[in-house]
C-alpha cells in the first residue's frame, strides 16, 4: 500500500510538471473594475467610452440574461479615462483598485442612472462629479445664448459664471488625487469655449473666490494659464489636449513663434502649415509629438492624401516619443488601404425596407458615398440645402448616391429620412466607430464623403461635400465623361 501511494504521488508530480511546461493563458490582474446591472435590458451589450491620448472610443461589454455586466481593466490607467454614456454622462479617472458600480433602468436611463463605489472617498468624488455634470446639463438652454447675437461682455459673463459654478461644485466635494485633473478639465473646457467665441484674448477666465485651497491647483495661477505649455496637463487632462491641438494650429501660441523649416520653402497646403507650426511652437517633446501625431491622423481624414503622407514621412524621422512613433507607423500602414486608386472596402448594410445592400451591386457606376448622422447639424444643413441640387444635376448620369447613417437606431433614422425626403440609396451603420464599415472607411467625424469610380476603386477618400460644387462637380463630371468614353469604345 505504501508503494502504491508513493507511485501515485510520483505520477501526480510528473503530470503536474508536464502541465507546467505547457503555455498557459496569462490572466492579468484587474487594475479597476466596472460592474453594472440594467433593469429591463433589451440590448446584449453595454456601451461605454475610453478616453485615451489620441481618441475617444466607444466600446461594448456583454450583458448577460439577468442584465448584469462586468468590465475589468487589465492594464494601468494612467493614460485612460472612461466615459459613462447613460443619463447625463459621466467621465471618470480610475486608479488601481477602483471599483465602479452602475445601475439603471433601460426604459428611463436619464432619470434612473446610479453610479457609486464601495470606496467611501471615491463614492463621494463620484457624487460631486455627478452634481457638476447635472449642473452643466441643466444650463444647456442658457449655454445656447453664448452663440446668439449679444455683446462680448455679456457672453463672457455667462462663460465665467458657468466656470465659477462648476468649480464651486467640485471644490465643495472632497479633495482627492484626481481633483487637480478635474479642475484642469473644467478650466480648459471653458477656455476652449472662450476661444471659439473669440473672447480669449479680451477677457480673463478666473475664479472669483480664491483661497488657500485654490492655491494648491496649477490652473488658478494666473489669468493666462492657457498660454503655458505643460507636460502634466497634457498627461492628465483630455480637455487640455483638446484645446492645445486647436490652439497651436490656429494661433501663434505661447508668445513665441518662428518657422521651423529654415531656408526650406514651406509647402502651402494646410497639412504642411499645421505641421511646421507645431514644430516651431511646442518645446516639450511629448506634447509636440502628441499634437503632430493628432494632426497627421486628422490630415488623412480631412486633407489631401499625398500631402498627409509626405508630412508623415518627414515627421517619422523626427518623432521622439516611442508611443507616437509606433502609433503612427501602425496607422500609416493601415491607412494605405484607403489611398486613392485602391479598391474601396466592401460592405453590406440594411436599407430602410430591411433589404441588405452591398457596395458590389453598384460596380459599373460612379459612387458618391455620404456618411452622415441624424444628430449632425452640418450633415442636415447639407441634406436640406445642397443635396437636392446635386441629385438633380446627376439624376440621368451613371452615378449612384449612397447615404450611410451612423449615429442612430432604425426608428429614429427612418423618421429622419421621411422628414428630410433624402433620396438615393439609404443605408444604416449602427454604432458609428464600433461599426465595421465605419472602421473600414476610417470615419471618425461626419459628414464625410468618398468618391468611388465605376471599377470600385477609391478616387477621393476625402471628397468635397455637396456644398462645394466648385470642386465636387468637376471631379464627378470627369468620372462620368471617362466612363462614357470607355463604353463608347
Amino acid at each position: 500500500m505504501k508503494y502504491y501511494t508513493l507511485l501515485l504521488a510520483s505520477l501526480i508530480s510528473l503530470n503536474l510538471a508536464a502541465q507546467n511546461k505547457k503555455t498557459l493563458p496569462i490572466i492579468e490582474p484587474a487594475y479597476a473594475v466596472v460592474k453594472g446591472h440594467i433593469d429591463n435590458h433589451t440590448e446584449d451589450m453595454w456601451d461605454y467610452s475610453e478616453v485615451s491620448y489620441l481618441k475617444f472610443e466607444t466600446l461594448s461589454v456583454p450583458v448577460d440574461k439577468n442584465g448584469d455586466f462586468v468590465k475589468r481593466f487589465s492594464r494601468p490607467l494612467n493614460e485612460l479615462e472612461i466615459f459613462l454614456r447613460q443619463g447625463n454622462g459621466l467621465q471618470l479617472k480610475l486608479k488601481k483598485g477602483d471599483t465602479i458600480l452602475v445601475r439603471y433602468d433601460a426604459k428611463d436611463a436619464d432619470h434612473t442612472l446610479q453610479v457609486s463605489s464601495p470606496d467611501t472617498l471615491l463614492n463621494a468624488e463620484i457624487k460631486t462629479l455627478t452634481a457638476a455634470r447635472a449642473y452643466l446639463v441643466s444650463t444647456s438652454e442658457q449655454q445656447k445664448k453664448l452663440y446668439q447675437k449679444a455683446p462680448d461682455s455679456a457672453r463672457y459673463a455667462l462663460v465665467n459664471g458657468f466656470f465659477n459654478k462648476e468649480v464651486d461644485i467640485l471644490l465643495g466635494g472632497p479633495l482627492t488625487v484626481n481633483t487637480d485633473k478635474y479642475l484642469t478639465d473644467i478650466y480648459f473646457r471653458n477656455v476652449k469655449v472662450m476661444y471659439n467665441l473669440k473672447l480669449l484674448d479680451k477677457y480673463p477666465l478666473f475664479y472669483q473666490k480664491p483661497s488657500d485651497k485654490t492655491k494648491m491647483f496649477s490652473v488658478f495661477n494666473n489669468s493666462e494659464t492657457y498660454t503655458q505649455e505643460s507636460a502634466d496637463w497634457y498627461r492628465n487632462s483630455y480637455e487640455y489636449r483638446n484645446f492645445i491641438f486647436d490652439y497651436v494650429r490656429f494661433q501663434k501660441p505661447f508668445k513665441s513663434w518662428s518657422m521651423a523649416s529654415g531656408d526650406k520653402e514651406v509647402p502651402r497646403s494646410i497639412a504642411w502649415k499645421d505641421y511646421y507650426t507645431m514644430l516651431a511652437s511646442l518645446q516639450i517633446a511629448e506634447v509636440r509629438d502628441f499634437c503632430i501625431t493628432s494632426s497627421i491622423m486628422f490630415s488623412f481624414e480631412y486633407y489631401d492624401f499625398d500631402d498627409a503622407s509626405a508630412v508623415y514621412r518627414d515627421f517619422i524621422t523626427k518623432v521622439q516619443t516611442p508611443f507616437y512613433a509606433d502609433t503612427l507607423k501602425k496607422f500609416y500602414a493601415n491607412i494605405q488601404r484607403l489611398k486613392p486608386g485602391t479598391p474601396a472596402p466592401g460592405f453590406t448594410l440594411k436599407d430602410e425596407n430591411g433589404k441588405l445592400v452591398s457596395l458590389s451591386e453598384f460596380r459599373g457606376k460612379v459612387v458618391y458615398l455620404d456618411f452622415w448622422g441624424v444628430g449632425c447639424g452640418p450633415c442636415i444643413y447639407d441634406i436640406k440645402n445642397h443635396v437636392p441640387a446635386l441629385h438633380e444635376k446627376y439624376k440621368d448620369k451613371n452615378i449612384v448616391f449612397i447615404n450611410i447613417c451612423v449615429d442612430s437606431d432604425e426608428p429614429e433614422w427612418k423618421a429622419s429620412l421621411a422628414k428630410l425626403g433624402l433620396h438615393g440609396v439609404n443605408l444604416i451603420a449602427r454604432g458609428w466607430n464600433k461599426n465595421p464599415v465605419c472602421k473600414a472607411y476610417n470615419i471618425n467625424g461626419i459628414p464625410h464623403y468618398y468618391i468611388i469610380d465605376a471599377a470600385g476603386k477609391i478616387v477621393d477618400n476625402n471628397s468635397p461635400g455637396p456644398s462645394q460644387s466648385y470642386s465636387l462637380h468637376p471631379k464627378l463630371d470627369a468620372l462620368v465623361a471617362k466612363e462614357s468614353m470607355l463604353k463608347a469604345k
